[in-house]
């Protein structure tokens, strides 16, 4: 009977939390799920093939409740340095502490952008 493997040394805990995770794990996790957000918001807008043309303004909806004069360069400065952030440290806990900042930011940036679109999303 192996003991080693159900134990809770703090050394294998330790080994665990410092797991790589894979640059294509990595890469599939935060692009899949920033073009599920696309998705969503595009079904907020009924599937309006006119929304498509205006894609490139998704990162507009996170910034648009900090102020309203502020930049749509802003938000893609929040996901390009989310992104390096999750590419350079890719051990899995500082992966799942990114990655649930990411969706938590997505999310509110779905909100924002159904905002813009002036829907109602309840």
């Amino acid at each position: 009977m192996n003991t080693d493997e159900h134990s809770n040394h703090p050394a294998q805990q330790t080994k665990k939390a410092k797991q790589i995770i894979s640059k294509k794990t990595l890469a599939f996790t935060f692009f899949g799920s920033l073009l599920l957000a696309l998705l969503i918001t595009w079904g907020f807008a009924g599937f309006d093939p006119e929304v498509l043309l205006f894609a490139y303004l998704f990162p507009y909806g996170c910034v648009v409740f900090i102020s309203e004069g502020a930049s749509p360069y802003f938000g893609y400065a929040i996901y390009i340095a989310i992104f390096l952030c999750a590419f350079i440290r890719r051990t899995k806990s500082f992966f799942v502490t990114w990655l649930v900042i990411y969706i938590l930011i997505l999310c509110l940036n779905i909100s924002g952008c159904a905002l813009l679109l002036n829907i109602d999303i309840h």
